[in-house]
């Protein structure tokens, strides 16, 4: 009856109080364990702590009430029982087992190789990336793509060894050889500089087969006269009399000579006028031919 009385009193104290009792009499209790000095000395030096770093850890579990670290100094004491066992110490002699040394070196060197596991991943991982990238049958070396740009780069100068774009130096004598431009070209020199660093079979068909083209045009200049007004003055250059207009002296004796070796020998001489056209009696018919400047030619008007 003095037990019960006892305990009645207790939990009449408050009205919190019965439910401490029983917090107390049923909730499990948990305890942490706590780090021994060797353990605690053991994982200073393992993770290579200082002193104020092994506090704060040990301030940071207090603040958590856990009391599983100890006291510095109490670790400190047991650091001088941290030796190998088997060392026999003498005025000019140290002993020390072998076997226990090479136990105590192996437990070392394992414990650092668990440490750097995760770097070593980490370096295995990238090695394995760097060479699943080639396969290898590639090869070591950088592999050459086709040499595509100089195909198509735009030419920014003429040779002027085989290409003069002069009218003097088209119809009169000149030190170097004069390009044949085909007419489908329209006098474009770069372009056809530029088609013929192509490979022949990628070459458009009128720049490879230009001089059958030609031949069945009636000559490299024939083909029809396009009503194009970039062409000056296509108008009839024939008088009523169905003679041809001339100019009387012509200042470009160079030029009629030139025509005259083009066209044979006789005394039908073409007779260029200021107005880029001229006419010739040729197998019996007039003729008249005007010169193209987008073409650089002299066409026949039909």
């Amino acid at each position: 009856m003095q037990d019960l009385a006892v305990v009645l009193k207790e939990v009449n104290k408050s009205p919190s109080r019965p439910a401490e009792i029983r917090k107390m009499l049923f909730s499990p209790k948990e305890e942490t364990l706590k780090y021994t000095p060797k353990e605690t000395l053991e994982s200073i030096l393992d993770n290579n702590f200082s002193k104020q770093h092994y506090l704060n850890i040990r301030y940071e579990a207090l603040l958590r009430k856990s009391h599983m670290y100890q006291i510095y100094n109490e670790m400190w004491k047991c650091k001088p029982k941290c030796k190998l066992t088997g060392i026999t110490v003498s005025d000019i002699v140290a002993k020390v087992s072998s076997s226990n040394l090479l136990e105590h070196t192996t437990k070392r060197i394992t414990f650092l190789m668990k440490l750097n596991q995760k770097f070593l991943v980490i370096l295995a991982c990238m090695v394995a990336s760097a060479m699943s990238q080639r396969g290898s049958f590639a090869g070591s070396g950088p592999k050459g793509v086709p040499n595509l740009h100089p195909m198509f780069k735009q030419n920014q100068t003429e040779n002027p060894q085989n290409v003069q774009g002069n009218l003097e130096n088209r119809f009169g004598e000149t030190a170097g050889t004069t390009a044949k431009i085909p007419v489908d070209a329209r006098g474009d020199v770069n372009l056809v500089n530029r088609l013929n660093e192509w490979p022949e079979e990628n070459r458009p068909f009128w720049l490879t087969n230009y001089k059958i083209i030609e031949q069945n045009r009636g000559g490299s200049t024939a083909g029809p006269v396009v009503n194009n007004q970039n062409i000056p003055n296509q108008g009839q250059n024939v008088g009523s009399a169905g003679q041809p207009i001339g100019t009387g002296s012509q200042p470009n004796g160079g030029l009629n000579q030139a025509f005259s070796n083009r066209f044979g020998e006789g005394n039908n001489q073409p007779e260029i006028n200021n107005n880029n056209s001229f006419s010739i009696i040729m197998n019996g018919q007039w003729r008249t031919y005007v010169y193209n400047p987008m073409a650089d030619s002299w066409v026949r008007r039909v």
